[in-house]
């Protein structure tokens, strides 16, 4: 079985040291992987990625150009257990554009996520962290209860586990 050849390269690895079987354990581990599904549609490519902390739900961020090429889904939240995947379109900045067919709002991307018990953490290039609210019996989506301004982009974020909000 699988797990049983698994458990055997974890243990030789243990007893001969990590460059033994390193190789045989890559193949065997990445063989086993599956796309289970798969959605199109990000404003481009992902920067971020975060797991519930139950591991049913996720929320992917993603690059955007900041030009007429921009386009919305820079943050999608997904609930695995009921197989849905919706925009979170709050981190955005309103712009003008010269593009008949074009969105007011310009979605630049979003490139730090993290989960803290029912509370989920964003940050973007529009200058801000966003703080959400995950507990979904009100909603099917989570809600966007503050927001932390920052003079410029926000590359990186991370936030306390022992201490949240710091």
């Amino acid at each position: 079985s699988h797990k049983a050849n698994l458990s055997s390269l974890l243990r030789t690895r243990e007893l001969r040291g990590a460059r033994h079987n390193h190789d045989l354990m890559r193949a065997t581990v990445s063989s086993n992987l599956k796309e289970w599904k798969s959605w199109k549609g990000l404003s481009n490519d992902v920067t971020s990625m975060a797991w519930s902390p139950d591991g049913t739900k996720f929320v992917v961020g993603a690059t955007a150009h900041d030009d007429q090429y921009n386009r919305r889904n820079n943050l999608v939240f997904g609930d695995i257990s009921k197989s849905m995947v919706h925009e979170l379109p709050d981190h955005h900045i309103l712009w003008e554009s010269h593009a008949a067919t074009a969105d007011e709002r310009l979605f630049p991307t979003v490139c730090s996520i993290q989960w803290v018990d029912k509370l989920l953490y964003t940050a973007s290039y529009d200058g801000t962290v966003k703080v959400w609210n995950t507990d979904l019996r009100s909603s099917k989506i989570p809600i966007c209860f503050r927001t932390l301004k920052h003079d410029s982009n926000v590359r990186v974020m991370g936030v306390s586990d022992s201490m949240p909000h710091l």
